[in-house]
């Protein structure tokens, strides 16, 4: 699904960056941190609950949602909603993530 040129790995990496994409109408948007709160609104809102009655399990990943929130990590960037824009954004967000920076 991801495609050819992206094999699974055979080890762990750490998470560098999640990053939240959000429609725009302009293309000069900064890539901008956001919040332990937002984080975690936007994590719960992409998230696939398989079993909404399997309470336990439901508590286990929040709290383990509510901690990755508290990392660093995520950055929001606006994007227009055009087909032909996507490869600049791809590229965008590649560039930010090797970059390696502290900054959003």
């Amino acid at each position: 699904m991801a495609g050819e040129n992206i094999s699974p790995g055979d080890a762990h990496r750490r998470l560098r960056r999640v990053y939240i994409l959000v429609s725009s109408s302009t293309e000069a948007l900064e890539f901008q941190r956001i919040s332990p709160a937002e984080s975690l609104i936007e994590m719960v809102r992409h998230a696939f609950l398989p079993d909404i009655e399997a309470q336990a399990m439901l508590a286990a990943r929040c709290d383990e949602r509510s901690g990755l929130a508290q990392l660093p990590i995520f950055c929001r960037r606006g994007y227009p909603r055009r087909f032909e824009a996507l490869l600049q954004v791809r590229q965008t967000i590649i560039e930010h993530a090797t970059q390696g920076s502290k900054d959003a």
